[in-house]
């Protein structure tokens, strides 16, 4: 995996790059696209989003990665609105698999946070059908922990 750097513990690690792998692998854009939002609730499920106060332990417990970083102040920039994963992989440079890694960091980093909840989630993300893609925003509480958190 040349030209990649990775923060976290070794689990974490590991689980990044066999991420990024399997996402590479993928012949179709679309099957790259799935990967990036593998824990969206199902359509007509109702989301339960992370509190304020976890979404705050799970942005300041490690420092996040300048693309980590530019992601979250975009959707912040973005919010309400959505944002799509095309838009947010071109705003830091970021291929497919490199956006799939990266999102699944922020899951593991959110499912390895004191106070983590399953079943509740650190963005919202919805299908477009168009593009075969997922659309991004954080939810209010998200915000309120970027906002507490200074990071906007």
């Amino acid at each position: 995996m040349k030209g990649y750097m990775f923060e976290g513990t070794a689990q974490e690690v590991i689980e990044a790059m066999t991420a990024m792998q399997a996402a590479s692998s993928s012949d179709t854009s679309s099957e790259t696209a799935a990967a990036v939002a593998p824990t969206v609730a199902e359509e007509g499920e109702e989301k339960e989003f992370v509190s304020t106060e976890v979404a705050r332990r799970v942005l300041s417990r490690r420092p996040l990665s300048r693309e980590q970083l530019g992601i979250l102040k975009m959707l912040h920039a973005a919010y309400p609105g959505w944002v799509p994963a095309a838009k947010l992989q071109a705003a830091i440079s970021y291929t497919p698999a490199q956006f799939a890694g990266m999102m699944g960091a922020f899951g593991r980093r959110f499912s390895h946070t004191e106070g983590f909840v399953e079943n509740t989630w650190l963005f919202d993300a919805e299908w477009d059908y168009e593009v075969g893609a997922y659309n991004y925003r954080l939810p209010e509480t998200v915000k309120a922990a970027m906002d507490a958190e200074k990071l906007a």
